[in-house]
């Protein structure tokens, strides 16, 4: 017996007119070739819908706002996307219904139906398009988060991106790989606004950034968060549409791709899992140094680099409230924590003292020579401006690795000689 048959009274009498009308619609000669049914028949089956057990009962729960008035938009079903709302009528519906029986037979169709009026929750996961790192296949980087190509996500995601690309900057740089993670939406349906708050949406697209920023340690790569959207697992009748959002960030500029190995995906995740168990406060200083030697490497000119790299030295070697004699302290922390031996170190400061020194004069003249000829830049006079920045760059992402190795840094004792932290090893 099917579900619908063992539902009582009024609702199970609808239930059989539903399933017959649906049985006489797709017995229909002209609908037969899937073209758009005629009117009549859509508005039956609108009909019938609304009569269907579960309809009364999801509208009453779920249904349009009060602050909507009569007409069309009163009679909208509307989806939790987890970001918004997305209305659909019960034509849509309808039309839905009808092409899910066709492919799949009246009873399961019915019995779909009756699971989508009862839902609460909306099972799916969180979609983050990113720039600059390929992978062949789908990689589990975390708890709960994976890597995968494109190639893994659903045609009908990638297809409504088509449609929003020139938007977030995607004709002008390409979608490379995706973060995906598991996220339900509560309730399954929503009330018409363009926005929600929804803590655990925030902190399963913060976990995604996360993720993505820990890929600049390989390469370097300049991974970019294009694009995220809210999948749901099965979209039964076809009702998604497109729901993308984006961070809207600066995307254009040199960049730096990288196809992860074998080992760098261990160590990403290795690196990932480190930076997961960091205090939050912790986490906000390697977020911001992170981001701005992304930003750096993706640069076009040598005095927009040299800024953002200064933020990333201050932010990461001065992330303390102390504020006084700042390049010097720079410089002492730079050798004392990239250096191993007091020539090391000795180098280290003198290299320190002169990337602060490009974003000063980035900052106060706004211009850097193509080569370093000042007098400041001691012995890498004549290197390529450029050049000692993108170094410099990938120095200072070293540094920051070695945090998440060897734990953040305690510069009070470092600058003491005190020991620095190894590496725990793998068993510990």
């Amino acid at each position: 017996m099917g579900r619908e048959e063992r539902i009582g009274g009024s609702g199970g009498t609808a239930a059989h007119e539903l399933r017959d009308l649906l049985e006489r619609i797709i017995a229909d000669e002209s609908c037969r070739d899937r073209t758009l049914p005629p009117d009549e028949h859509l508005g039956s089956l609108a009909a019938a819908i609304e009569a269907f057990p579960g309809y009364a009962v999801a509208r009453a729960k779920y249904g349009s706002s009060t602050s909507i008035s009569a007409g069309a938009e009163d009679h909208l079903f509307y989806f939790n996307t987890a970001t918004g709302s997305l209305g659909f009528s019960a034509d849509i519906l309808a039309l839905g219904v009808l092409r899910r029986a066709q492919d799949k037979g009246v009873a399961e169709t019915l019995h779909h139906l009756h699971a989508f009026f009862s839902q609460e929750v909306r099972s799916g996961r969180l979609v983050m398009l990113i720039s600059s790192a390929f992978v062949l296949t789908p990689i589990r980087v975390a708890e709960g988060i994976s890597l995968v190509p494109l190639e893994e996500l659903k045609n009908s995601t990638l297809s409504s991106y088509e449609g929003i690309k020139p938007l977030v900057g995607g004709h002008m740089m390409a979608a490379t790989a995706a973060l995906v993670t598991p996220h339900a939406v509560r309730p399954a349906f929503g009330t018409p606004t363009p926005q929600v708050t929804d803590a655990s949406f925030a902190q399963a697209l913060i976990r995604l950034e996360d993720a993505r920023r820990c890929l600049c340690f390989f390469g370097p790569s300049t991974p970019v968060h294009l694009t995220h959207i809210w999948e749901p697992d099965e979209d039964t009748f076809g009702l998604e549409g497109s729901s993308w959002s984006s961070p809207l960030v600066e995307l254009i500029g040199h960049e730096k791709s990288h196809a992860l190995s074998g080992p760098e995906l261990h160590e990403y995740s290795r690196l990932l899992e480190r930076f997961s168990a960091l205090p939050e406060h912790n986490k906000r200083v390697l977020r911001v140094a992170i981001d701005r030697v992304n930003r750096a490497l993706r640069r076009h000119w040598s005095v927009d680099a040299a800024i953002e790299l200064g933020i990333a030295l201050e932010a990461f070697f001065l992330s303390d409230d102390e504020q006084s004699e700042l390049t010097y302290r720079l410089a002492l922390r730079c050798a004392w924590w990239l250096g191993e031996t007091p020539e090391e170190r000795k180098q280290l400061m003198k290299w320190a003292r002169v990337v602060y020194q490009c974003r000063s004069d980035a900052v106060h003249r706004g211009y850097l020579a193509e080569k370093l000829t000042e007098k400041w830049a001691k012995s890498f006079r004549g290197r390529d401006t450029r050049e000692f920045i993108h170094e410099a760059c990938a120095r200072v992402l070293r540094a920051i690795e070695l945090a998440l190795v060897r734990g953040m840094p305690d510069w009070a004792a470092l600058v003491t000689g005190e020991p620095i932290p190894r590496e725990p090893s793998d068993s510990s």
